[in-house]
């Protein structure tokens, strides 16, 4: 791919990804470390400087893209306290090998939030009717 080369030609990237149960990908959940994980693997940006060189992929990428820069997707003073913390990972590694498995402690406007993952039974509402089967 040619993420690092965009980047480096100043055009802005971001990852993100809607792919939840569906017909192009029946696997997915909105977990971003997952979409994360997979954006470095497949973009093949394991060559960058350091290990949190491309987490701006996930979080402020997408925010300016979206017209959310003030206060969204960056750790600033005055900015909301909304993130995930893996206090269980030592290395960015470890996170990114089992993403799926990562102890979450999630805060949400600064107040700590359940961090444990539903499970699927509770999401089978949200995914009641399939996405349509696309056509030739």
């Amino acid at each position: 791919t040619l993420v690092q080369e965009l980047r480096a030609a100043g055009v802005p990237v971001g990852a993100a990804s809607d792919n939840v149960r569906d017909w192009w990908h029946p696997y997915g959940d909105y977990d971003c470390l997952s979409v994360f994980a997979a954006t470095l693997a497949l973009g093949h940006l394991d060559t960058a400087p350091s290990e949190g060189s491309w987490t701006d992929l996930v979080t402020s990428a997408p925010a300016r893209a979206l017209g959310l820069e003030s206060g969204v997707g960056s750790l600033a003073p005055g900015s909301r306290a909304d993130l995930v913390l893996f206090p269980g990972a030592r290395h960015f590694s470890e996170l990114l090998a089992r993403p799926q498995q990562s102890d979450r402690v999630i805060l949400r406007g600064g107040a700590m939030q359940a961090s444990e993952l539903p499970d699927y039974a509770e999401l089978d509402d949200l995914v009641s009717e399939k996405t349509q089967k696309p056509g030739p």
